[in-house]
């Protein structure tokens, strides 16, 4: 069984995260729900931890602050960052494919969307396109998506902000059983790369398979837990988001998006109070503090015990 330090290293020197995407990962699943809002110098500590120097963070936070992501205010001599409202609404939409529960169950009904050709220019229809896939709908033909599950309210908010709800038709479907027809799953394989997607699953495990079964282990400490925790939320994350959500019930039974979403929550289960804990000494080390966690942390994975 590898050391810690071992894994983390292999880990690490396989692929590296980018930095800007670790700065990310740790505000949505630590601080956001620390009151989410932390000093630069705090952010500094706390990633020094992965190995990402001062200049780094520095670099990084400013080149987030510039995509939208981060605003800041000053508290005395120190540089607090938060999310700006923008940055809350990706947060929002993130997290509800990260920390959900196992999909929820299907009524057998697809969303179509219909998007008439030669209406909108060439990059207006290729946001459409790039912001429909981010939320699960598959190209079923040209100028028609798809999506089994779709989160309504998101799909009414993408609408609204690209200003298209009045220039597409939206409509709901059904397989008529009474034909024999192709099979739903042939048109699940056609419209979504899901051969990708579950090779970046089977990765996640095994990646972090060894810590399926925590009480072999020795017991790790708190920083240990906090570096396993970030990590483990950072690479289920690069998975999911481009997850498109299909319905059990089009999937194989073997699906591996199912093993690596339940040993994501075991070893979160696991870790995740020695990980706080260590996260608010170091803040506390130089001086800074958190917030409470907020009462909707608990509701992570459907329910943190």
């Amino acid at each position: 069984m590898p050391s810690i330090s071992d894994w983390f290293r292999r880990t690490w020197e396989a692929s590296p995260p980018k930095s800007k995407s670790l700065v990310i990962t740790l505000f949505g699943d630590a601080i956001e729900p620390r009151g989410g809002a932390i000093r630069l110098s705090d952010l500094i500590s706390v990633l020094n931890w992965f190995g990402v120097n001062e200049r780094l963070v520095r670099t990084c936070v400013f080149r987030l602050m510039g995509e939208g992501w981060f605003v800041s205010r000053r508290q005395g001599r120190h540089s607090v960052y938060s999310l700006t409202k923008q940055g809350a609404v990706r947060f929002q939409r993130a997290y509800k494919r990260v920390y959900s529960e196992q999909q929820r169950e299907w009524d057998g009904s697809w969303t179509l969307l219909y998007a008439p050709p030669n209406q909108d220019p060439a990059p207006e229809r290729n946001r459409l396109e790039r912001e429909l896939e981010w939320e699960g709908f598959g190209k079923l033909a040209p100028n028609v998506f798809g999506q089994p599950s779709p989160e309504l309210g998101s799909l009414r908010e993408l609408l609204d902000g690209l200003d298209m709800s009045n220039r597409v038709f939206i409509l709901s479907a059904r397989p008529l059983d009474v034909l024999a027809t192709l099979p739903l799953r042939k048109l699940v394989d056609q419209s979504w790369n899901l051969d990708s997607l579950a090779n970046g699953y089977r990765a996640f495990t095994q990646r972090f398979g060894m810590f399926a079964d925590m009480q072999s282990l020795p017991r790790l400490a708190p920083s240990e837990s906090f570096v396993v925790r970030t990590l483990l939320i950072h690479w289920f994350r690069r998975v999911t988001l481009h997850d498109p959500q299909i319905p059990g019930a089009l999937l194989s039974d073997d699906w591996p998006g199912h093993a690596a979403r339940q040993l994501c929550h075991q070893i979160y289960q696991s870790i995740y109070r020695d990980a706080e804990d260590f996260l608010s000494q170091t803040v506390m080390s130089s001086g800074g503090a958190l917030a409470e966690l907020s009462p909707w942390f608990y509701h992570r994975f459907g329910g943190l015990t």
